[in-house]
């Protein structure tokens, strides 16, 4: 992904001195940037009931032999290996889960 003024992901970089929300619009290329795009998209049984303080993307993580085919939402019970922290994002404000409400996070890291 690369900057674009008209780009179709926007993602909110930081607040204004009275509260207005600025943004950075990016678009999706095919060849390699130093930006990387994380999406993640709870499913309703995702952590419900939790609060969601802070994200971490790893690297080389080791599962622990067992689990369900096409899970993507892990707890340190899952993980043999939890592998290398790439990058960690502070989440404000936090997510308050619930099992009847879908969220979604997004946000850009320069690398």
């Amino acid at each position: 992904m690369e900057p674009d003024e008209a780009g179709g992901i926007v993602i909110p970089v930081s607040t204004g001195s009275e509260g207005a929300v600025q943004e950075a619009r990016y678009r999706l290329v095919t060849e390699p940037t130093p930006y990387l795009y994380v999406q993640t998209a709870y499913a309703y049984s995702d952590a419900s009931n939790a609060i969601i303080r802070e994200m971490g993307l790893f690297m080389d993580t080791e599962f622990v032999d067992g689990l369900p085919e096409g899970q993507r939402y892990f707890t340190p019970a899952d993980l043999k290996q939890p592998g290398l922290l790439l990058a960690a994002q502070i989440i404000l404000p936090r997510i308050n889960r619930s099992p009847s409400v879908r969220q979604t996070v997004e946000f850009v890291l320069p690398i």
